[in-house]
């Protein structure tokens, strides 16, 4: 998987060599700049659920609502709510860009991915062991860090693809572990034991 990632970054750099001079990145150039590195990690995940994993049209729809409704509900929270562009510049490690960061972008962004997950395929039978937990949730802050990474491409007015290159898989990668850290437990699944009137749960209930 970085492999795949340094691949992607050397690729883009050549690219950037025979395009010259730093200019505004399209829509166009942005979205494989930002899936790619995102789709290494979810493949990289998904393989990981050796067991019994996960249905693939599944964790494609959890990527999508982590692009297309934690992302925006996200930006809508820290935009008009809480009016956060409106702070003015922030000076870096300065109270005001803690408490930003801390008291609102991050809760706003953890929780609008948790959410995404919490009422859709973890009510499902599909969501039943603690490693379904890694994988959904990695899918939607993949898919979180994807519509990020396209909408700071686009609005920047000039950027070097290298550039781009190298900053989405890490931000990918922080979006990966930050879900890893907020997952759903693993709602109680019953088993039968040696008696049929006995149950045992694989979990406890969140």
């Amino acid at each position: 998987m970085l492999g795949g990632l340094l691949a992607f970054v050397v690729i883009v750099l050549v690219i950037d060599r025979l395009r010259g001079a730093a200019t505004p990145v399209s829509a166009f150039t942005a979205v494989p700049l930002a899936l790619i590195p995102a789709l290494l990690w979810m493949v990289y995940f998904y393989l990981r659920d050796i067991h019994e994993p996960e249905p693939t049209h599944y964790v494609i729809g959890v990527f999508l609502l982590g692009a297309l409704v934690a992302a925006p509900l996200a930006g809508w929270i820290t935009d008009a709510l809480f009016k956060v562009p409106t702070w003015g510049t922030l000076p870096r490690w300065g109270l005001t860009e803690a408490v930003a960061a801390f008291l609102v972008l991050a809760p706003a962004q953890e929780m609008s991915k948790y959410l995404v997950v919490r009422y859709t395929v973890y009510l499902s039978a599909e969501f039943d062991e603690p490693m379904d937990g890694i994988v959904y949730m990695s899918a939607a802050g993949l898919g979180f860090a994807t519509a990020w990474n396209i909408v700071q491409m686009t609005r920047a007015p000039q950027l070097a693809l290298t550039t781009a290159a190298i900053n989405a898989p890490p931000l990918a990668t922080r979006q990966r572990c930050l879900s890893r850290r907020s997952r759903p437990s693993a709602r109680p699944a019953p088993s039968v034991t040696s008696s049929p009137y006995t149950w045992r749960t694989k979990s406890r209930i969140m």
